[in-house]
């Protein structure tokens, strides 16, 4: 990458070499895709949620793309038709950092819609707000507060799936569910993936954080998740540090597991909207490749344990190439 080499170190963790069968029906590499933003009422909680909805489309190639709160160039073309041809698609569910939004990283929430998949993303209560670390009462309540987020979506979206919802009907398949999310988010998915029995979500059946805030978790609790997981990090990241929140929590996970570790990104450049209002950061004159390894391995990740795609194994394979370097660990296939 110009001047500096941009190193990754993946580790990997493996129990089960196979992802599943692969996929009957034909389905391009890319296709073309919308998105749509709804308000969902959770009465049981009083609570308001809008969350933003990216779906296989068909193609229009009058439409302008979207630009997400006026800064943040997309692909998407809003309210475009769907694409039910290679339909129902698998849902993952993205949840945003502390103070985030629901739209912060859509080079990642739609590139895994254009591979194919129904990517949802909620406003969280601590969206959008400037807040006080120090506050533990309110972080407390923020923490307990966004995995029933995730399990209320869920609810909603697979309901509008086998209802008449003019986007969703028909699109989501409810029983290939993924969850990802950054920093906070990456908690969020931690929990949700079984970490907290209270909040597991047994729908989930792939994970992948990114940058998380997981110092939290106890060994034992991490040890009680069941399914694969992608733990992404970088070593420039001062908010939750690699060595002090990723690392640990890939080695007390069960395999098959993944840890990548990207040497020269810090905390912000998972997110599209914090190299815009912060350009200055390092980490972000390098974020198109960073954000582009990112995308990537959660695609192969996803495609893999939701798709049931094997030829996907092979990008987690060892390789070598002048931006990173990809080293794998596997445990040996005890079926022999």
């Amino acid at each position: 990458m110009k001047e500096t080499k941009l190193r990754i170190l993946i580790i990997i963790g493996l129990f089960l070499l196979s992802c599943g069968d692969e996929e009957s029906v034909y389905e391009p590499e890319e296709l073309p895709i919308g998105v749509v933003t709804i308000t969902l009422n959770d009465e049981s909680r009083q609570k308001e949620i809008t969350t933003e909805i990216w779906y296989p489309a068909v193609a229009d190639p009058e439409a302008n793309a979207e630009i997400y709160e006026g800064v943040i160039q997309g692909i998407a073309v809003r309210e475009a038709e769907p694409e039910s041809k290679y339909a129902p698609y698998p849902l993952l569910v993205f949840s945003h950092g502390l103070g985030g939004f629901r739209n912060q990283s859509v080079y990642l929430t739609e590139s895994l819609a254009s591979r194919g998949f129904v990517v949802i993303a909620p406003d969280h209560s601590d969206a959008l707000k400037g807040l006080d670390v120090e506050d533990l009462e309110l972080i407390l309540n923020y923490l307990a507060d966004r995995p029933p987020d995730i399990s209320f979506l869920i609810d909603e979206v697979l309901a509008r799936s086998v209802g008449n919802d003019v986007i969703l009907k028909g699109l989501v398949d409810e029983s290939r569910i993924g969850m990802m999310g950054h920093s906070l988010g990456g908690y969020t998915s931690v929990v949700v993936a079984g970490a907290n029995s209270d909040y597991e979500d047994q729908r989930v059946i792939a994970a992948v954080p990114l940058a998380p805030f997981s110092l939290i978790f106890t060994p034992e609790k991490i040890g009680q998740i069941d399914i694969p997981m992608m733990v992404i990090g970088g070593t420039k990241d001062t908010t939750c540090p690699f060595e002090t929140d990723q690392r640990p929590l890939y080695q007390a996970l069960s395999p098959p597991k993944y840890l990548l570790e990207i040497f020269e990104a810090g905390h912000m450049v998972f997110s599209d909207a914090a190299c815009i209002t912060m350009p200055d950061l390092t980490e972000c004159q390098w974020a198109e490749e960073i954000q582009g390894i990112v995308v990537s391995y959660t695609t192969a990740f996803f495609c893999c344990y939701l798709k049931g795609k094997d030829s996907f194994l092979n990008e987690l394979q060892e390789k070598t190439t002048d931006d990173y370097e990809l080293s794998t660990e596997q445990e040996l296939d005890l079926k022999g």
